[in-house]
């Protein structure tokens, strides 16, 4: 399934320019990409309720804590982790399923426990900082670095998440070997071997200019009210070769999460996420789709009126496609596809958007 933005139009009120006179240059008309006659509204969200809402991370047993004085997860990044290994195994893929700690469902660890000679040891995941210059990776729960890195192992990781209401929740995760996943003791997840589906921040351009959907694992949960234990289980490779012991887990709202929304008029679902700023001219907004993608939408009901790519094929003047017929037979063909995939994308019904959009919103607010 795609990810998508969504282009929000905000209950709004534009006044027609007073003045005949202004210069017709711009975006706006006059240079100055202004409203100052815009009534504009105070306040304006659409704000999700659901398990995550609220949703915080301890590592240690919760016993006697003040659940207020715990940070609230971020980005649906879980950081506050204990850890536990290595142990090691004939062959990682093979004995993947091999309980190195007897009991692996009811383990309920706090720092310090001992088992055998291995310790339960606090870990904390990287924030996912932007502002963190040159930050390429996402930030990995690097299990194999805190515990010491070999062949044909196996770690534990352990965290307790506080859901203030409980409900269902999505979880998406990278990793770069092995992964199993418990919650309260059921399995939720188990893939033996690599699967990853970002790694680097730096892939999405790559992605997006092949235009490839590469997606990242998932799984869904039932978070109930209160306190939830979650557990994984990770493997090292089994060969040399890739030296990944990692994980990087992210928790989100499902689909269909309710929200409550207010000044929202409209909402567009784009083909795919942008870092452009709508423009406004007249009933019309323009705005771009990663990788090569312009939209124009109708400012009053967020209707997508037309979209053109604007990649280098498309810049080719009739000469040089001429000059190479197999453009004519089988690229053009092609094309014409990816438009209609777009445009039915784009004109599609938003109710199953999927609910990370909601924390990558462009807004018009005048």
């Amino acid at each position: 399934m795609r990810r998508f933005l969504v282009l929000v139009g905000c209950l709004i009120s534009i006044a027609t320019p007073g003045s005949a006179v202004e210069p017709t240059s711009g975006w706006r008309g006059n240079r100055t990409g202004l409203w100052p006659e815009a009534k504009t509204p105070i306040e304006w969200f659409r704000i999700p309720h659901g398990a995550i809402e609220g949703l915080r991370c301890r590592a240690s047993r919760p016993v006697g804590v003040d659940v207020s004085e715990i940070a609230v997860v971020e980005k649906g990044l879980i950081r506050e982790w204990l850890v536990i290994g290595p142990f090691a195994v004939g062959d990682s893929e093979k004995n993947f399923d091999d309980e190195a700690l007897s009991g692996e469902p009811s383990i309920e660890p706090s720092a310090g426990d001992k088992v055998t000679e291995h310790e339960w040891k606090p870990l904390t995941a990287p924030a996912d900082d932007p502002m963190v210059f040159g930050t390429a990776e996402v930030p990995w729960l690097d299990v194999g670095k805190a515990v010491g890195f070999k062949i044909n192992q196996l770690a534990y990781a352990h965290t307790y998440l506080f859901s203030p209401r409980g409900g269902p929740a999505r979880v998406v995760v990278d990793h770069g070997e092995g992964l199993k996943a418990w919650l309260n003791g059921r399995e939720v997840y188990r893939q033996p071997k690599r699967a990853m589906g970002l790694g680097f921040y730096t892939n999405l351009s790559k992605l997006e200019l092949n235009h490839l959907h590469q997606e990242s694992p998932r799984f869904d949960v039932e978070l109930k009210p209160g306190w939830n234990r979650l557990l994984l289980k990770l493997s090292s490779p089994r060969i040399a070769g890739h030296t990944d012991m990692r994980c990087h887990l992210r928790i989100m709202d499902p689909p269909n999460v309710p929200y409550e929304t207010k000044n929202i008029r409209w909402m567009t679902e784009l083909p795919a996420r942008s870092t452009s700023t709508p423009i406004l001219v007249g009933d019309r907004i323009f705005v771009l789709a990663e990788p090569d993608e312009l939209l124009c939408l109708d400012k009053n009901t967020g209707k997508v009126l037309w979209s053109a790519a604007t990649n280098y094929y498309e810049a080719l003047s009739p000469e040089q496609k001429a000059a190479k017929p197999e453009f004519a037979s089988r690229v053009d063909p092609l094309v014409a596809e990816l438009r209609r995939q777009i445009s039915r994308n784009a004109l599609a019904s938003g109710s199953d958007r999927e609910s990370d959009s909601k924390n990558r919103t462009l807004a018009r607010s005048g």
